[in-house]
């Protein structure tokens, strides 16, 4: 299982690589999932999605129908609009923001080195 949740927030000059992208070898045995809550400044909806080989998601689907989970029908429609744009105009605001000056007291730096 990998979560991308995180897939759209990178550092500058980087970029984001999913575990199926990195280990072809690997797609057919590999669930991804991710949602809109951190690319999309949606925490309150708690809506989430998976993608890989369709028996893998036919099981998920088994395991989710025999459990509770009922996300509203407005968070539906949100996440649905919210995934045809990009969240590029949010995720630049908020990177600007968080690569503001420090508050007093607390320094950052960021990383220099990725993996790979």
């Amino acid at each position: 299982m990998s979560d991308d949740i995180y897939e759209e927030i990178v550092f500058e000059g980087r970029f984001f690589c999913s575990f199926a992208q990195a280990s072809p070898d690997m797609m057919e045995r590999t669930l991804t999932i991710n949602g809109v809550s951190k690319s999309h400044a949606m925490t309150g909806g708690r809506l989430g999605y998976a993608g890989g080989p369709r028996w893998l998601i036919q099981a998920l689907e088994l395991l989710q129908s025999q459990s509770t989970s009922n996300p509203s029908s407005i968070s539906q429609a949100a996440a649905l609009a919210a995934l045809d744009v990009t969240p590029a105009d949010f995720l630049d605001e908020w990177r600007s923001r968080l690569r503001g000056p420090a508050r007093p007291g607390l320094a950052a730096c960021w990383p220099r080195r990725r993996l790979g």
